[in-house]
C-alpha cells in the first residue's frame, strides 16, 4: 500500500495538475467531524450552486451543512503543494 505522501507524489509523476490533486484532498468538518474529499463535496452538497464550478473558495459539510473556507478547513490526508 502506498502512503499518503507517495499516493500524492505518485499523482504528480503521472502528469496529474496541482488542481486535480487538490480535489482529491480530503477534509474533515470542524463542527460534526465528517470527512469527505472535495470532489464528494462539490457533487453532494454544492450540487446546483453556481459557485461550485467557479473557484469557490468554501466547502460545504455534506452531513451538516456546514460551509467553510477551504483554507481554514482542517485537512484529513497529504498536503496541499
Amino acid at each position: 500500500m502506498i502512503g499518503t505522501e507517495g499516493f500524492y507524489e505518485a499523482m504528480r509523476s503521472k502528469g496529474f495538475s496541482p488542481d486535480t490533486i487538490r480535489s482529491l484532498r480530503k477534509f474533515k468538518c470542524p463542527v460534526c467531524g465528517f470527512e469527505f474529499s472535495m470532489i464528494y463535496a462539490r457533487t453532494i452538497a454544492c450540487q446546483g450552486c453556481p459557485e461550485a464550478m467557479k473557484n469557490c473558495p468554501k466547502v460545504r459539510c455534506s452531513k451538516c451543512d456546514t460551509e467553510i473556507l477551504i483554507g481554514v478547513t482542517p485537512e484529513v490526508f497529504g498536503k496541499d503543494k
